[in-house]
């Protein structure tokens, strides 16, 4: 459009109307397209975004609800060194004490 319009600055011509026109029409198409293109592209990286992001939370969650089991072999070490009244057992763990008091003996 730009273009076509020095053109006939620099010519010092007029422009026909069907070369208006056209140009016209060819500026409102590129600039819809250039609109159309961003608005979209803007949606499907925000759903990208969102399809990425929900399985780690998923994950976390899955994770978080784990059932938390002591190894037998642990458990029977622990029961040994508890029964002994001259030991005192104490146990340092980053799990909250209701999982801990679940896997009591």
């Amino acid at each position: 459009m730009i273009r076509t319009l020095a053109d006939a600055s620099n010519d010092r011509r007029s422009l026909s109307a069907q070369q208006i026109i056209c140009t016209v029409i060819g500026f409102l198409l590129t600039v819809t397209t250039f609109f159309g293109v961003t608005v979209y592209a803007k949606r499907r990286l925000s759903k990208l975004q969102k399809e990425e992001e929900k399985p780690l939370i998923q994950q976390f969650y899955q994770f978080k609800e784990m059932e938390r089991r002591l190894h037998p072999e642990a458990e029977e070490a622990l029961k040994r060194l508890s029964d002994d009244p001259k030991t005192t057992v104490v146990i340092l763990s980053g799990t909250h004490h209701s999982v801990l008091d679940k896997n009591s003996m």
